[in-house]
């Protein structure tokens, strides 16, 4: 644990980044919620081509997305492409009966499914901080990953996860020499 309990959080190298980032006070909030927005958006590019079939089918002239729930629930096969695209699956199923009209419905499930899936992982690095780090640092990790996801929810949109000039990694911001130190 030499490395901080980050390197042993179970979850993708993205999220990862967030805790590490978060237990670390040289980082500001910004650099934080930077970091979570492109932790959300490697989410979504994983599940791109299911939201894309989702909204082909919403705009479909031929009909609904949902004409009946029991192609709604064959949606939820798509627990088998992660928990993210699961959520977004059960969002469908659950708004079925709404009418947001072509692809609004789809955009709508995914803004939910993003968001509960957020708050899952965060939930899941303040979990693991508690049982692997100090109580000081549990809090405070759990503190900044917190306001850092209430900032990047609204900006990660379907919309801006599927952008190919989004980079997948964060920029470098390694500070060298001592003029950079900590803003305050």
């Amino acid at each position: 644990m030499s490395d901080g309990p980050h390197r042993s959080l179970p979850m993708p190298k993205h999220w990862k980044l967030v805790a590490k980032r978060a237990a670390n006070p040289v980082y500001t909030p910004e650099e934080i919620k930077t970091v979570y927005e492109m932790a959300l958006q490697a989410e979504l590019r994983r599940i791109m081509g299911l939201i894309g079939t989702l909204r082909r089918i919403a705009d479909d002239p031929q009909g609904s997305l949902f004409p009946d729930l029991g192609e709604a629930v064959m949606m939820q096969d798509a627990h088998v492409l992660g928990p993210l695209a699961g959520l977004i699956a059960d969002c469908l199923v659950r708004n079925a009966a709404h009418d947001f009209g072509d692809t609004s419905r789809v955009d709508a499930a995914v803004r939910e499914g993003l968001a509960g899936y957020s708050l899952r992982a965060e939930r899941q690095i303040d979990e693991h901080y508690q049982r692997n780090g100090s109580p000081k640092m549990a809090e405070a990790v759990r503190d900044r990953v917190r306001q850092a996801g209430s900032e990047a929810r609204p900006n990660v949109t379907p919309e801006k996860g599927t952008n190919a000039n989004q980079s997948n990694s964060p920029q470098s911001s390694r500070q060298s020499g001592l003029d950079q130190g900590v803003q305050l």
